[in-house]
Formats: C-alpha cells, sequence, structure tokens
C-alpha cells in the first residue's frame, strides 16, 4: 500500500528530482525524437547514455538550470524565506563567488551559465536600472521556468502566492509570456502540497495560473492529445506528428537561421518556448497518473528540444508529488556523486525547516501534517 510520504521528503525529492532530471535530459536537448533513437537507442539509464557516447560531457552532469536554481535556493534560505526580485537579484551578486568543491577547484556558478543569463548579471552592475526590469529585452526562452521550482516549494499549499512570487522574481532574468509559465509551474507545485490535492487538480491548477492565452492554448492541445495516448512513449511519437508543426512551429522564430534550420537533414531541432516545457511535463504527469516517474522522465528527455528543461521540471514535480524515492534510486546515485558542490541533500533539509517553521507561524495545514 502507497505511504504518503513526509513533507520534508517532498521537498527533497523534488530538489534531487530537478537536477536528476536535468542530467538525464542534457543529453538530448536541441535533438529531434527521431534522432536521439538513432544514435543513443531506447536509453535507460546513465550508463546507456555513456556506452552510447551521448553529446553531453560529462553525463550525470547537471546544466546552467540547476546552477541557477541553486542560487535561487541560497537566495531563499540567506533571507529567511523572504522573496523578491530585489533580493533575487542581491543573489546574483554572488555568482562569480567561488563555491567549495569537494571533488575539484572550486566552481564559479557565473562559468556553467548561458549568455542568456550573462546579460542580466551586467546589466546588475548598474544602479540606474530597476531590478525587477533587468529582463527586459532578453530573448524570450526557457529560462524563468527552468529555475524557479524552489518558488513553488516555498510557496507550499499557496498556489496563488506561488505564482505571483514568481512572476516576480524571473522579471530579473525574462520578461513577458515566459514569466508566466514559470509562474504556472511554480503554483503546480504549490498545489502538490494542498490536502486532496489530485492529479488533475495540480494540472488544472498549473493550467489557470500560467494566465498567458497563446501559452495555454497551446498547451492545452498538449493535454488533449495526452488524453488520447496509451503512453509516453507514444505521446512523444504523436507530438512530433500533431503539435509540432500543427500547434507549434519547427523552431522558434529568434532561430529561423540557415545554421540551425536542419530539421528535415539531420533532424536537428530547437526550441525555446516555454510551453513546450510546462505542456510535455503537465502531459507525461497525466498520462502516468503521477505514478510513474521513470517513464515520465525518460519520456521528456527523449523528447528532445529542450530535453533538459523539460526533464528538470518533470522530476521536480514527481519529487514534489511522491517524494524522493519515487525518483529511481540507480539515477540519484549516478548523479548526486557527480554534482557533490551542489549540497541538494544539505539544502533540502534546511529549506523543508525553513517552509516548515513558517508554515506554522502562518498557521497552515499541509499534506505530512506539519
Amino acid at each position: 500500500m502507497y505511504k504518503v510520504p513526509s513533507f520534508e521528503d517532498r521537498i527533497l525529492g523534488s530538489l534531487i528530482g530537478s537536477a536528476v532530471g536535468d542530467a538525464l535530459g542534457a543529453p538530448c536537448e536541441c535533438m529531434h525524437y527521431k534522432r536521439i533513437l538513432k544514435e543513443y537507442g531506447d536509453f535507460q539509464t546513465f550508463e546507456d547514455l555513456v556506452a552510447a557516447k551521448a553529446g553531453w560531457n560529462p553525463i550525470g552532469g547537471i546544466t546552467d538550470d540547476t546552477v541557477l536554481a541553486d542560487l535561487l535556493i541560497d537566495a531563499i534560505l540567506q533571507n529567511d524565506g523572504i522573496l523578491d526580485a530585489h533580493l533575487f537579484a542581491k543573489q546574483w551578486e554572488q555568482f562569480e563567488t567561488p563555491v567549495p568543491n569537494p571533488d575539484g577547484d572550486p566552481i564559479i556558478r557565473l562559468n556553467q551559465m548561458h549568455w542568456i543569463e550573462r546579460i542580466p548579471f551586467m546589466r546588475n552592475n548598474l544602479r540606474e536600472i530597476n531590478k525587477r526590469e533587468l529582463g527586459h529585452g532578453e530573448a524570450n526562452a526557457t529560462n524563468a521556468v527552468m529555475f524557479i521550482g524552489p518558488v513553488g516549494l516555498l510557496c507550499a499549499g499557496d498556489p496563488n502566492k506561488a505564482a505571483v512570487m514568481a512572476a516576480d522574481v524571473t522579471s530579473v532574468n525574462q520578461h513577458g509570456a515566459p514569466r508566466d509559465v514559470a509562474a504556472g509551474y511554480a503554483a503546480g507545485l504549490a498545489a502538490c502540497f494542498l490536502p486532496d490535492a489530485t492529479v488533475d487538480s495540480v494540472i488544472d491548477t498549473s493550467m489557470a495560473f500560467t494566465r498567458d492565452f497563446k501559452q495555454t492554448r497551446e498547451m492545452k492541445a498538449m493535454l488533449e492529445l495526452a488524453r488520447k495516448c496509451k503512453d509516453c512513449d507514444e505521446f512523444v511519437r504523436r507530438y512530433y506528428e500533431e503539435i509540432i508543426g500543427p500547434v507549434l512551429p519547427f523552431q522558434d522564430v529568434e532561430h529561423l537561421d540557415k545554421m540551425h534550420w536542419r530539421f528535415k537533414d539531420d533532424l536537428t531541432c530547437i526550441s525555446w518556448n516555454s510551453a513546450e516545457v510546462l505542456g510535455p511535463t503537465l502531459a507525461t504527469f497525466l498520462i502516468t497518473r503521477g505514478e510513474d516517474s521513470r517513464a515520465m522522465m525518460l519520456a521528456c528527455a527523449k523528447i528532445g528540444r529542450d530535453a533538459d528543461t523539460i526533464c528538470r521540471c518533470a522530476g521536480g514535480l514527481m519529487g514534489a508529488w511522491r517524494g524522493t524515492e519515487c525518483i529511481p534510486a540507480e539515477w540519484r546515485s549516478y548523479v548526486l556523486p557527480r554534482n557533490r558542490w551542489l549540497r541538494i541533500e544539505e539544502k533540502g533539509k534546511d529549506l523543508a525547516a525553513l517552509i516548515r517553521r513558517r508554515s506554522q507561524v502562518l498557521g497552515k495545514q499541509l499534506i505530512g501534517q506539519i
């Protein structure tokens, strides 16, 4: 009989699931699902990716998604759970501060960041720019939803607060619709901790708080497709037939240049559309009914495109829903030792303790009997 995991285990499970998902999806980023099958086969483990000589190096390593989330966790812990765009921007000043690494040289987190994050980092040094406008003019990408998970956990049981905080915090590096999708994901994570939460109620909450018409329209099409699929593998295949092209362009408009437009030739497939992160996450959550994180996360990796972010969000959602044990043990044992500098387990315990204490002060009752 299934036993509901503790509140602490679900907070930790979400952080671990996010990091594992990031590492699992990284080798498949910017690829078409047919190319992934051709080059990696029907992989099931990180060892399979190593054997297939997958492109991401090192296999099991995390990406900028988890690095930025790590900075967000630090901001939450150092400000005792008080968080807004100004406080998060203040934390960005620590991007170049060396982080101790038990397995080698200290980590400079900025060195692991995409150029999209380096622009607001530099803009943050200009006193004249308001912190809530640092992301203004940035390329609309998935760089808001990719790191916002800890806000959903911080606001466990309060989807509205999670959505508002997420939209504010992500203004540091994004603007427009990507922040709406981040709000929807954070709200969905927060909804996992509501009494009597169901798979459907979590999905409905996430969709409702996304708000943006275009993003929700695209994600509704993905959910409609999910309801027709018998499993996640069928969803991935039909996604490329019924969503990519009919609903979404092959690529974002920012990337329609000769160098990248190779969809039909070598099955390279790039997208920075945030709906393509939250949509497949919710769709596979629906198909599995929140009961099979392995199938869900493998599908979100093998769907390609922005696979590291999709799979990261899938792992974060499943961890919040069912705790640490739902993330396959062999995946956890592969990723966590290779990224010890993140101190995920230590920070996860600190974050859970902070949330519990703040929830008790506010008089909340969350699943896990705080």
